[in-house]
């Protein structure tokens, strides 16, 4: 019965991050996009973009309601994980 305990603790922050983690991607991605292409779009692909960062934004609203606790705080121990230390050039 432990391990079933320790499995559910575990998944609601793995869930939360597993939604967050594309949206992420998604929301560097539109901002790169619009910032250095946005001239090169035209106005409708800089809205297309801006309709994706909205988007993105109502889902992490979502995802946050939906997992209040542990939507907007670093879930790396919970998950078991090593927080990756900035590389040095």
């Amino acid at each position: 019965m432990p391990h079933q305990t320790a499995k559910q603790e575990s998944f609601a922050p793995n869930v939360a991050h597993d939604l967050l983690s594309p949206l992420c991607t998604i929301s560097v991605i539109a901002s790169y996009i619009r910032e250095e292409f946005g001239d090169r779009l035209g106005e409708s692909g800089v809205e297309s973009v801006r309709l994706l960062e909205k988007s993105v934004a109502r889902l992490r609203v979502a995802i946050g309601k939906a997992f209040p606790d542990f939507v907007g705080r670093d879930l790396t121990p919970e998950l078991g994980l090593r927080r990756r230390e900035p590389s040095r050039k």
